[in-house]
């Protein structure tokens, strides 16, 4: 299963925790192919990814994950750290729904709401809790497998930001973001430990934003309507626009093989998160899932990647007001865009004149 990436003698460090990552993940429940490879990219940014070792016909289930495993909204509040201390603070309405008192409700350029961000946040000091724990978490082998840090614009110095993305969406976009860490922080600070770096709640609130998946069921197994999750082992997948692999809900026995590892349940039957191959994979193909719809701002935003197949949003100032347009590599200019285009032309050349 392990011997490419057992042959690349820089990775030896890595080899050890991967093992230790697919052995817990098996014992924790998770049905994994033995078609399936996790493999190591040297390329900067890269990190895992998942691979197929032979030809996948389509309609064949890939991988699955008992819900026990996600880390989402519910786990966080089954947690009575978080909880208690949200409660406390007056963060959790009468029904347990995040409220707080500290949500942006700005609206960036790219039309992204900061409140919106502001409901991952259990799931962000949910994994923060966890990290913190060490090897005392149940998660620690996922966790210790997530990259060091997400090369998102979120994680960009101040200057930097300015020097390189100077008034684009993506540099409001980043500023209400950041707006959202910084509060997050003080609310870290406050719940899980007071010295709690600003930049260890940047790499958990980027982890949750690059990798959350919306799924169709929560920790419990029960449907959920939450902000996302993140899904152990199903989050290793990275994306391709246009790919057929899907979720299916199964139910499952969950037994355990190790008494090295303590199961969620024991010989029960559990809800799973399965990836079925909605195409074919060929062999050493490199298997991919669709994260959905995404801006090239969403992109650098949150994952720190561009990619050609998505669509450039071309933004522009007329009068008060900004007019947003979409371009696909390819595709005609849209007429409304150069119409948009020809008024700020006059309307900068009229400026002009009246400053003479």
């Amino acid at each position: 299963l392990h011997e490419e990436i057992m042959n690349v003698p820089s990775l030896k460090g890595v080899i050890s925790q991967e093992e230790r990552f697919l052995e817990w993940a098996v014992q924790k429940g998770c049905n994994i192919s033995n078609d399936i490879l996790l493999q190591f990219s040297n390329t900067t940014g890269f990190g895992f990814h998942i691979n197929s070792d032979t030809a996948v016909s389509a309609g064949q289930e890939l991988l699955s994950v008992p819900c026990s495993l996600l880390l989402d909204t519910k786990a966080a509040f089954a947690c009575s750290e978080i909880s208690n201390a949200l409660k406390k603070l007056g963060h959790l309405d009468a029904f347990g729904n995040f409220h707080s008192v500290l949500k942006s409700n700005k609206t960036n350029a790219a039309g992204t709401l900061g409140i919106a961000s502001v409901e991952s946040w259990p799931v962000v000091l949910f994994l923060l809790s966890e990290k913190r724990k060490g090897q005392g978490s149940r998660f620690y082998p996922y966790i210790s497998l997530l990259p060091k840090c997400v090369h998102n614009t979120i994680s960009v110095s101040p200057e930097d930001l300015k020097r390189l993305l100077h008034d684009t969406q993506v540099e409001s976009a980043t500023l209400v973001e950041n707006e959202n860490v910084r509060k997050l922080h003080l609310l870290a600070k406050e719940i899980i430990d007071d010295a709690i770096s600003y930049n260890e709640v940047v790499w958990a609130y980027s982890i949750f934003w690059s990798r959350a998946l919306s799924i169709p069921l929560d920790s419990e197994g029960m449907s959920r309507s939450s902000n996302g999750a993140l899904v152990p082992v199903i989050d290793l997948l990275n994306h391709r626009l246009g790919c057929l692999q899907r979720f299916s809900i199964k139910k499952q026995k969950l037994i355990s093989s190790s008494k090295n590892y303590a199961s969620d349940s024991s010989d029960s039957c559990v809800s799973s998160l399965a990836i079925v191959a909605g195409q074919q994979i060929g062999s050493r193909e490199e298997i991919f899932i669709n994260y959905g719809s995404k801006t090239a701002v969403d992109l650098l935003l949150h994952y720190g990647f561009f990619s050609t197949d998505v669509a450039l949003s071309v933004q522009l100032k007329l009068g008060n007001s900004f007019r947003i347009y979409s371009i696909r590599d390819g595709e005609d200019i849209p007429i409304g865009l150069l119409e948009t285009a020809r008024e700020c032309v006059k309307s900068m050349e009229l400026s002009k004149k009246k400053r003479k």
